[in-house]
């Protein structure tokens, strides 16, 4: 309550926050932060839309707090707020390193690890990955599948992926091949000897042959997406496709931040259902009790969802995405590193066709 009073929120105690205007927002985190008594506090741009009497108490409820000991970490443009509070500022800008500081490149230091392929260019990656597997879709055969397979495993020692890393990755997609598999090898063109009868459904060699093609095919699909995503940083791979390619900025941004929100609506579905349980009326009963819960819960997270993205949608407007020449952090630049990597997809490509046809196994899917 001291904190609601000071900071000038006390008559908005009963209001929803999404009605609260931007300053009255930013007050509200900040004495929401302040309520815990923290240790450490870190602010993001604490002052944003207050005015002169809002911005005084905020300064000085953080003086406060720093005289009592709290350490107090502040991102802002305010050079009045960090002056107030004493603040010792890092500067941060585009520059060379200082001596005896590990050098990095342009797009060099993407956070998905320190393996040789997570510093190629992500575009180059992209290219060595559909030059490889593209030309699969035209046949249905084990031998191509099983080079493109067999090369990209080879690979992995580039990528930093052991077996076991691979797997944590690749479970899914390697029991959806085997039922891939399974399925043409039940229902598959008949032909040859027949191994097994179940009811109208018969097990043959050709069937067998079919179904080996199609799991290895589709694991030949898959393997090489996983080096992709296992190297990738999202944004590296956004700002490569806005820079080089000339994607519109605005597109790449929004998809970026729509994955982003995709992976909080799963953390926000886990939620809801703990909410729920505790207010005793979560997934209990019978089915169909169940499912209604279940549709109930997905409701909210749609109208959470909407929300969101409409909050989002306005912030990037008011940060004027897409209104001026976009600025990256990281320079985008393709060296002959990443050629070699674009060609040697091509060449794992171009050898799987080529090893098909020398074995007599390629087979046009639509013939």
């Amino acid at each position: 309550d001291a904190l609601l009073e000071r900071l000038g929120l006390a008559h908005l105690a009963d209001a929803n926050p999404f009605t609260l205007s931007g300053g009255e927002k930013r007050r509200l985190s900040v004495a929401t932060v302040l309520a815990a008594s923290p240790q450490v506090l870190i602010l993001d741009e604490p002052t944003f839309g207050q005015d002169a009497n809002t911005w005084r108490e905020l300064a000085g409820l953080l003086v406060e707090e720093l005289q009592q000991g709290t350490a107090i970490i502040a991102v802002t443009h305010d050079d009045h707020f960090a002056s107030v509070l004493k603040a010792r500022d890092l500067v941060l800008t585009a520059g060379t390193p200082e001596a005896g500081t590990p050098r990095q490149g342009p797009v060099l230091d993407a956070p998905v690890g320190h393996s040789w392929l997570a510093k190629i260019n992500p575009l180059a990656k992209l290219g060595a990955v559909a030059a490889a597997t593209l030309p699969l879709i035209t046949t249905l055969d084990w031998v191509s599948a099983l080079v493109v397979i067999v090369a990209t495993v080879v690979f992995f020692p580039l990528a930093g992926l052991s077996p076991l890393k691979f797997l944590k990755r690749a479970w899914p997609l390697l029991i959806a091949g085997i039922l891939a598999a399974w399925g043409i090898a039940l229902v598959g063109q008949d032909s040859g000897m027949v191994y097994a009868q179940f009811g109208a459904f018969s097990i043959t060699e050709g069937s067998v042959a079919g179904g080996i093609a199609t799991g290895l095919r589709a694991f030949a699909l898959a393997i090489p997406c996983i080096l992709l995503l296992a190297t990738t940083n999202p944004s590296d791979l956004g700002g490569a496709l806005s820079q080089q390619l000339k994607v519109p900025h605005r597109f790449v941004l929004g998809a970026l931040a729509g994955m982003r929100l995709l992976g909080l609506m799963v953390e926000e579905f886990t939620t809801l259902t703990l909410a729920r349980r505790a207010r005793g009326v979560g997934n209990f009963g019978t089915v169909g009790q169940r499912i209604k819960a279940t549709l109930g819960q997905v409701l909210a997270l749609l109208v959470q969802a909407i929300r969101r993205a409409g909050r989002l949608a306005t912030t990037m407007e008011a940060k004027g995405f897409g209104t001026a020449k976009r600025t990256w952090i990281r320079t985008a630049t393709f060296t002959w590193r990443d050629g070699m990597v674009l060609a040697t997809g091509i060449l794992f490509g171009t050898a799987a066709m080529a090893a098909a046809v020398l074995a007599g196994t390629y087979n046009l899917v639509w013939s």
